[in-house]
Parts: C-alpha cells; sequence; structure tokens
C-alpha cells in the first residue's frame, strides 16, 4: 500500500521515473482515503481491479476497471480506494506538458473516460514495457506514452465549463486549505474555519462536503495523521506524545483515520521502520 506523507500531499512538482518524463507507478491500495487537495500537475489513474470514489471540483465519480479517472492541473479533488484495489497512476509535470500544446492555454481532459479500450491498452502496454525494462525502455516507452496523450486528446479533451459562482467557490476552497495548513498545529473548530471564510455554519459544512466529499472535522484529522505519520517515522517518542504533537486527542477517531490512511495501525507499523532501519 502507498504510505501517504504529508510532504507529498502539498508538494506540487511530479517526481518522476528515472529517464522517464512522467511519474508511472503500478497502486495497491484498500479502502485508503486520500483527502482534497491539489496541484498543478496532471493526473491520470486508471483502475485495472477494486473501485474507487472521487470527488473533483463538487462532482463525484464512481470508477470500476477499465474506467479511466483524470485530475487536471489546479482541480480540487479527494480519492478512495475500495477493498483490493489496483490501478495504474500516471502524473506528468505542468511546465513539460506546456511544451506539448500548440495552441495558447493548456490542456483540459474530460474527468471520466469509461469503455475506451484504446486507453486501457495503452496504459496496460506502458506497465509492459517499464517491467520488463529492456535495453532502450525509455524510448519504447515516451513513444507509448505519446501515443496515450495524443488519443486521449483527440477523443477526450473539451473546453471546461465554469460558470463565475463556482470559480470563486473554489477559490474560496482552496485559500482555506491554505489557510488549514498554515493553522495546523493551532486549536482549529468548525466555527473558527467558517469565520475565516465570513460564512455561516450550515453553509460552510455543505461547500466544505461540496468540494471535499468530507466533513471538516474528518478532513482535519485526516491532514493531522499525516503529520503523525511523519512523525512516528524518525520519533521514538511515545505514540501519544506523537499524538499531542500532531494536536489528535480523539484515539478512536485517530485510529480510524490512520488506517483508512496506511491499512495498519501506527504501532505495526513503527515495527515496520525499526526493522527496515
Amino acid at each position: 500500500m502507498k504510505q501517504y506523507q504529508l510532504s507529498d500531499y502539498w508538494h506540487e512538482s511530479v517526481n518522476e521515473n528515472p529517464h522517464l518524463p512522467v511519474r508511472f507507478e503500478d497502486v495497491r491500495e484498500s479502502d485508503s482515503t486520500f483527502p482534497v487537495h491539489w496541484h498543478e500537475y496532471w493526473e491520470f489513474l486508471c483502475v485495472v481491479e477494486g473501485s474507487m470514489h472521487a470527488v473533483i471540483q463538487a462532482r463525484t465519480f464512481d470508477l470500476s476497471p477499465g474506467d479511466i479517472l483524470v485530475v487536471n492541473s489546479e482541480e480540487l479533488h479527494m480519492t478512495k480506494t475500495g477493498a483490493d484495489t489496483r490501478y495504474l497512476l500516471l502524473q506528468i509535470n505542468k511546465k513539460y506538458f506546456a511544451t506539448l500544446s500548440l495552441k495558447p492555454g493548456l490542456f483540459y481532459f474530460s474527468n471520466l473516460i469509461r469503455s475506451d479500450q484504446t486507453c486501457v491498452d495503452l496504459f496496460m502496454e506502458l506497465l509492459r514495457i517499464q517491467t520488463e525494462a529492456a535495453d532502450g525502455y525509455p524510448f519504447l516507452f515516451t513513444s507509448k506514452l505519446y501515443d496515450l496523450f495524443f488519443h486521449i486528446y483527440k477523443a477526450h479533451s473539451e473546453i471546461p465549463d465554469m460558470e463565475h459562482a463556482d470559480m470563486r467557490e473554489r477559490s474560496r476552497m482552496t485559500e482555506l486549505l491554505d489557510w488549514i495548513k498554515d493553522h495546523l498545529t493551532e486549536d482549529l473548530t468548525l466555527d473558527i474555519a467558517a469565520d475565516h471564510l465570513h460564512v455561516t455554519r450550515e453553509y460552510f459544512c455543505r461547500i466544505f462536503r461540496k468540494y471535499t466529499g468530507q466533513t471538516f472535522l474528518e478532513y482535519l484529522y485526516a491532514l493531522r495523521t499525516m503529520d503523525f505519520f511523519e512523525k512516528l517515522k524518525s520519533s521514538d517518542d511515545p505514540i501519544p506524545v506523537l499524538m499531542e504533537k500532531s494536536h489528535l486527542s480523539n484515539y478512536k477517531v485517530f485510529i480510524r483515520t490512520f488506517k483508512k490512511l496506511y491499512g495498519d495501525t501506527p504501532q505495526s507499523l513503527r515495527k515496520t521502520f525499526s526493522y527496515r532501519s
């Protein structure tokens, strides 16, 4: 299972695979939730096994094997995988992607691609090429990658339909997420967050769930749990002490959130870290 880190969560560049212009991974997860976030790069997720639920710009999507989720640059999104889910992850840097465009502006694609066997076959071909890693494979991988981008561009590019009100809400949400990150170690409450946006508690709850698929407290606990995880890897302090440092007070909620993110208990993962070192 992929282990989410707070540094990955806020980092906006792509850690490309060696000798390749993109990041490409075969990911296996089970009942994992990655809280709402945004980044500058494009992200493509091709579901191979299991299921995935996603929220992108307040729109919800449910994916099955053969479906492809596309997250365009700077879109707010969250993902949640079902049991025993496997997907292929493809990420491409914004600056690199921009060099491929012959038109003003950048690409924009449909968020959900269904029933496109050509897309799926190209994803699987990329996996085969990367796995076999034959002599000169980066050339072959890149050629197939361009085949994939060309197909998606011709079959699934579109003009984004963003009304002014939606853009205003999105702007407020991205600003709010940055504000939460900057105040993560403070005593944040739902009322404080609503006051920050100068809206009522009821409106805040509605818009937050609309764009994140989570309640404010679920989101806050997820971020603080990710912060706890980074401390867990580098500290021998008792778990209650690390929880306090990450401003986690409800042990039951914390354990439930930790298992959603990392698939195991902090005690078990700490033993794994000790074994690796």
